[in-house]
């Protein structure tokens, strides 16, 4: 597990990622824990042969604010997404 968080890891206000449970998440998001600090904390399982779309809450979804505090529009304005 990560430092300071022994049940879940919140890796930004859209991913929380619980101790023990494997979830989806899209290629972005593999490659923000896979290529980062957070690596050694992860099992990573699959490749990217396949690929199944868009993840709830990733790409046009993106709840990223933007910096004047408003939700953000189209593909990722005003912030990051996956």
């Amino acid at each position: 597990t990560v430092p300071d968080s022994p049940e879940f890891f919140d890796l930004d206000d859209h991913h929380r990622c619980w101790k023990g449970k494997v979830f989806s998440v899209c290629g972005n998001t593999w490659h923000m824990l896979a290529s980062t600090r957070f690596r050694p904390h992860f099992e990573f399982i699959g490749n990217f042969d396949n690929h199944f779309g868009l993840f709830e809450g990733c790409g046009r979804a993106s709840r990223f604010k933007s910096a004047a505090g408003n939700q953000s529009s189209g593909d990722c304005a005003g912030g990051s997404c996956c």
